[in-house]
């Protein structure tokens, strides 16, 4: 509703208060004239309104006034009988003379008046002013003058009849001070009122003192679908949407006892059970005991309006593709949850979700079956939360969650195990079957943090704790994550540097071929020679190479170094044996990755059959097939590394082209001790002889373990029992020990055991 709009029909409030004004019996005409200012102004954003009566000496005489500034108004020097600047002429005056309305758009702007309303405009510091003549039995006897702060300020039509309403009414009223004809003239003032009151485009409700309403406009039938009669008698609390509660409409009435009036946006319902918004004005309309006698509702309904206003509101408001509350909007609603746990000395919970391996879908599958993906998570996410909890999407595959109104914090590990529990089902994405799981870290307000940022920083830190171990699961924030958190900060600037530092290194390990003893390949494994920490396992800098984007770069330096190291040990006539490298998943989604294992290979001149590339089972996914059939036709030979730990459609395992199934440690590790981990191997074994793979034990660290895996046939064993992975001139020395003495693999665990 535009603001003149709400102006026009406030100020039918007003028409009525001015009646009863009018109704009552007052001891003068001054009595009527000063409660009418005061009406006035009290309604009205006006500065001052005052009435001044013609005299016959040429002044004007302020009868009555309110508002600000009134005390200078006795000494204004104001004349109605001179027509030059030079003898005091003023808009007032030619109003009075020429007995007709004088608006004036900006006071200030007038030069043609005389010095004294120069004065009298510095004095009432108003911009715009509306002077209207006063009748009384057809003569003029002054003018009623309403002044505004603001420039233009009665440009509207409807604004300027209604007040010329009032002001003719007012001169009735003083006429019926003077003579009878009082109750004929307003009944003509009414009906042009209720003519108004009747063909407004807004919605009136007219209630009594207790609230029932006894009067309701055609606007208001319209806009809200109930009939008059079906109205009246009612009280308003028939249209109320059950959005607002009660502490809203608690502080409405708490302005309307105060002030006589309350003006904001509310969402009502419709008799259809449609919820819409509407802008609200309440206005309270008092007899001359200052008893309340009705109430004024004018609504207007908005909801084109918002639906034109919301469209580019919620494109900055909510992410596209899920329809969640975006990094913006959600910042927003946590600091109105910050403050309203602060309030009510309540619990708040921040999650930070990150999908584990999502970046392989959306390399392998695609970005659309990524997009598919992120919304079905997303509607899992907003299923999983209570209705009063915020899910949004910071960006990527990150969501946050906002867990109020929490007693203990039990509350919050709860609802994470739900969001977990609703990741365990697929996801499916056309024809294919995903699984997802996601590592999700949890900060506290207040014992974490009393800020926005610092509760979603140490979330943050929670989360990438949950990864590191891990992934699918969450970490509770501690203080010493900050720590860890700068600590590995820094540790990803030195990674930066490590290669063009060439502190990067290989070590190597064998794999034998249990039945003969012989060795048919190595596993090329990274280490990092750090300046001043030491050597660094992988364990520590790898997940933040996976994560920083640094381990593609430092991948293809692991794919040729390899390459090179395995092709030097040939033409130093050690056996021929292949060489084994590690692709993550994020390199192997790389578009160029055939052409880096082409390049490799060339560089070093090694024959692509003595090329084994590991990769784990989350690249098995149906776009991978043609990858690995390209690297197949090149005579590179695929393993599937850690295998038995993650989702693999059996299904699909016989339609990729792999050559061995490497089982992860975590089940060689308890196969003596452990009959579920012993029945696990041996499923794999068996389903790898039926589909005419390798298997590959790694982890062979005890005798008890070699033990139980001898007993199968055509297995390949790796660990440290045959051999601890070493530094490129060790192992070379190594080889050459093992040829040149033809050692068995018993032989070969004793020389191990000595190097």
């Amino acid at each position: 509703m535009s603001t003149e709009a709400n102006r026009n029909y406030l100020l039918m409030s007003l028409m009525l208060q001015i009646h009863n004004v009018l109704l009552t019996r007052h001891a003068d005409e001054q009595d009527i004239l000063r409660e009418i200012c005061s009406k006035l102004v009290s309604h009205w954003p006006y500065r001052m309104a005052w009435a001044g009566y013609a005299e016959t000496d040429g002044t004007i005489r302020v009868v009555a006034a309110a508002g600000e500034a009134v005390s200078f108004l006795p000494e204004t020097g104001l004349r109605w009988d001179s027509d030059s600047a030079a003898d005091g002429d003023n808009p007032v005056g030619v109003c009075i003379r020429s007995r007709r309305l004088v608006h004036v758009k900006e006071m200030s702007a007038v030069e043609e008046y005389s010095g004294v309303w120069n004065d009298f405009t510095g004095k009432v510091q108003a911009s715009s002013m509306l002077i209207q003549p006063l009748f009384v039995d057809n003569h003029c006897i002054g003018a009623l003058c309403v002044c505004s702060a603001l420039v233009d300020s009665f440009a509207g039509a409807v604004e300027r009849t209604l007040l010329v309403l009032a002001a003719q009414q007012l001169g009735f009223s003083l006429g019926v001070q003077r003579e009878q004809g009082l109750i004929k003239e307003m009944q003509n003032q009414m009906k042009l009122a209720a003519t108004v009151f009747d063909n407004a485009l807004e919605g009136i409700i007219v209630t009594d003192a207790q609230g029932t309403i006894v009067a309701v406009n055609p606007a208001l039938t319209r806009i809200t679908g109930y009939a008059q009669e079906e109205l009246i008698g009612n009280t308003p609390r028939m249209l109320q949407s059950g959005l607002q509660d009660r502490a809203f409409y608690a502080v409405m009435w708490q302005s309307i006892t105060a002030t006589g009036k309350w003006a904001g946006e509310v969402w009502n319902k419709r008799k259809d059970g449609v919820i819409y918004p509407e802008i609200l004005n309440i206005s309270t309309v008092r007899d001359g005991q200052q008893r309340v006698q009705n109430y004024i509702a004018i609504l207007t309904d908005i909801s084109q309006q918002k639906k034109i206003e919301n469209q580019p509101q919620r494109m900055a408001f909510h992410d596209d593709l899920t329809g969640l509350p975006n990094r913006a909007l959600f910042k927003e609603r946590l600091s109105l949850a910050i403050v309203n746990a602060r309030h009510n000395r309540e619990i708040l919970a921040i999650l930070c979700i990150d999908l584990d391996h999502f970046k392989v879908v959306n390399g392998t599958l695609g970005h659309t079956s990524g997009d598919v993906l992120l919304q079905e998570v997303a509607r899992r996410l907003a299923q999983s939360v209570r209705e009063n909890d915020t899910v949004g999407r910071q960006g990527g595959d990150e969501f946050t969650v906002i867990l109020q109104s929490l007693s203990v914090p039990e509350d919050a590990i709860a609802a994470v195990n739900k969001v977990m529990q609703g990741f365990k089902a697929p996801v499916l994405v056309g024809e294919r079957e995903l699984f997802v799981s996601a590592s999700i870290g949890i900060s506290f307000y207040p014992d974490d943090g009393e800020t926005i940022e610092t509760l979603m920083k140490n979330a943050d830190s929670a989360m990438y704790h949950a990864k590191e171990q891990g992934r699918n699961g969450y970490q509770l924030y501690t203080a010493g994550m900050n720590s860890h958190f700068h600590e590995r900060m820094a540790l990803e600037n030195d990674l930066r540097h490590a290669l063009e530092r060439n502190e990067l290194m290989l070590f190597y390990q064998p794999q034998t071929e249990l039945n003969s003893g012989r060795i048919v390949a190595a596993e090329a494994l990274l280490r990092w020679q750090h300046p001043a920490r030491g050597m660094i396992l992988p364990a520590e800098f790898i997940p933040i190479a996976e994560q920083s984007g640094l381990i593609v770069p430092i991948g293809e330096w692991v794919l040729r170094a390899a390459c090179a190291s395995m092709k030097r040990w040939h033409d130093a006539g050690v056996p021929l044996i292949r060489i084994a490298v590690n692709l993550s998943a994020r390199q192997f989604m790389q578009p160029n990755l055939i052409q880096t294992v082409a390049t490799a290979l060339a560089e070093s001149g090694l024959s692509a059959q003595f090329l084994e590339l590991e990769i784990t089972e989350s690249c098995l996914m149906p776009g991978a097939v043609e990858t690995l059939r390209t690297l197949k036709q090149m005579g590179v030979q695929i393993a599937i590394d850690d295998f038995g730990t993650g989702y693999s459609n059996l299904g699909y395992l016989k339609k990729f082209p792999i050559d061995s199934l490497k089982i992860d440690q975590s089940f060689v590790r308890n196969i003596a001790t452990d009959h579920n981990d012993a029945a696990i191997v041996r499923a794999i074994i068996a389903m790898a002889a039926s589909l005419g793979l390798d298997v590959i034990a790694e982890g062979v660290e005890t005798e008890k373990q070699l033990q139980c895996v001898s007993q199968y046939q055509n297995i390949i064993v790796q660990g440290h029992l045959f051999g601890w992975p070493m530094p490129a001139a060790a192992f070379e020395q190594f080889l050459q020990k093992v040829a040149s003495d033809n050692l068995s693999a018993q032989a070969r665990l004793r020389l191990n055991a000595a190097v």
